[in-house]
């Protein structure tokens, strides 16, 4: 499931969430926004799931976590995300790993990295995004 969710990865997609044989979801947008989209409507959706995402850092990696996915792929992935996932016994496979994400000016860490740096639970860093995406 997790290469038929890699797969439809492209373009404007920016994350795809595959379960259960359902269709893919498929969602749009930048950064974390499409992924927090889906958490706030439908968290359930993410548990069990094969989800592909372009960019998995550490504030993705607590999302998925929290809500229960089985697997994660992301294009690009932060070392510290991929370290979580690991070791919380998720499947996981990137295309390029970094040492950080970035912001999208490239001069310093992603906000939202930055906002959960200090998590050191899924809940802790969900909790951190709330502060600052609602």
């Amino acid at each position: 499931m997790l290469d038929l969710a890699r797969e439809k990865l492209d373009g404007d997609t920016a994350c795809v969430v595959m379960k259960n044989g359902e269709a893919p979801r498929i969602l749009a947008g930048r950064g974390l926004k499409p992924l927090w989209s889906l958490f706030r409507q439908s968290p359930d959706s993410l548990r069990d799931a094969a989800v592909a995402d372009k960019v998995v850092g550490r504030a993705a990696a607590g999302i998925l976590l929290f809500c229960g996915a089985a697997a994660v792929y992301g294009a690009v992935m932060s070392r510290p995300a991929l370290a979580w996932l690991e070791e919380a016994g998720v499947t996981v496979a990137y295309g390029r790993l970094e040492d950080r994400i970035a912001n999208r000016q490239g001069n310093d860490s992603c906000p939202m990295e930055k906002q959960v740096a200090a998590a050191r639970t899924p809940a802790e860093a969900v909790a951190a995004l709330r502060e600052i995406l609602g």
